[in-house]
């Protein structure tokens, strides 16, 4: 996928030659990771909302409305996203909050993965870089080292919640866990592209008010991964009930003739 924020010409605007600061990777990472911790948030309180019984079909549409708002308005008025990305984060957060909580109840264990693969696999990349690791490596071994720890983690909140007997639909098959480790890889690949593109903007000197715009590219990236995940899973699932019902349709069948 092609960030669309990335085709944004305030990203042309060098700083002048009086001023000494420019875009900074490191601030945007710290941004990012604060508008993060808002979006889960926000997520959280959804979900609370959710097993509370108050959960809000109108909140969640008002949020994907006000969402596509705060991201046009980002986009062309770059001075004021120090207010309006953080707003947007938290919009974010609702939306996916409200769209995994009405998901859950459809599909119990469906969206609570998809969260789980995306947070894993943010975590990773944006920590990896805020502490320098493999920064300076290809795009490939970034994303092949993003890609299994990412997994790890996965399947460590997996264990974990079914610890506490929490139901989730984990990737226990072969050919599961291959989708995964495919699904993370793109994931943690387009989340790589995103911040080498923030790098070179800082190498060629962008001006630092886009920076919040740039903390706005990666949260749409963070949306996107969470949709795909979804998606993808949601494919997995049902083919595999699929297959179940298949199998049990069969021993039924079977057992009729038998009898017969």
């Amino acid at each position: 996928m092609t960030n669309p924020i990335w085709k944004n010409k305030y990203f042309s605007e060098k700083i002048d030659p009086g001023d000494s600061r420019s875009l900074s990777l490191n601030r945007v990472i710290n941004r990012a990771t604060f508008c993060f911790i808002i979006l889960l948030l926000a997520t959280v309180l959804m979900w609370t909302r959710h097993y509370s019984g108050k959960g809000d079909l109108t909140i969640t549409v008002i949020a994907l409305a006000a969402g596509f708002a705060s991201t046009y308005i980002s986009f062309h008025m770059p001075q004021i996203t120090g207010i309006t990305v953080p707003v947007h984060a938290l919009i974010e957060g609702l939306a996916v909050g409200g769209i995994s909580a009405f998901i859950e109840v459809l599909y119990p264990g469906l969206a609570l993965n998809a969260v789980f693969l995306t947070f894993a696999v943010v975590m990773v990349v944006l920590s990896a870089y805020r502490f320098g690791v493999l920064v300076k490596s290809k795009r490939f071994i970034k994303t092949a080292f993003a890609t299994l720890l990412a997994i790890g983690i996965y399947y460590i909140l997996n264990f974990v919640l079914q610890v506490f007997s929490i139901e989730v639909f984990g990737f226990i098959s072969p050919l599961g866990m291959g989708i995964c480790f495919l699904l993370t890889a793109v994931a943690s690949y387009n989340l790589v592209g995103d911040l080498e593109f923030i790098e070179e903007a800082q190498r060629s000197g962008t001006r630092s008010r886009m920076e919040w715009t740039a903390v706005l590219g990666l949260l749409l990236t963070m949306g996107w991964i969470y949709l795909e995940f979804f998606s993808f899973i949601n494919l997995i699932k049902r083919s595999v009930g699929d297959n179940v019902k298949k199998q049990k349709d069969k021993i039924s069948t079977s057992r009729k003739n038998r009898n017969q």
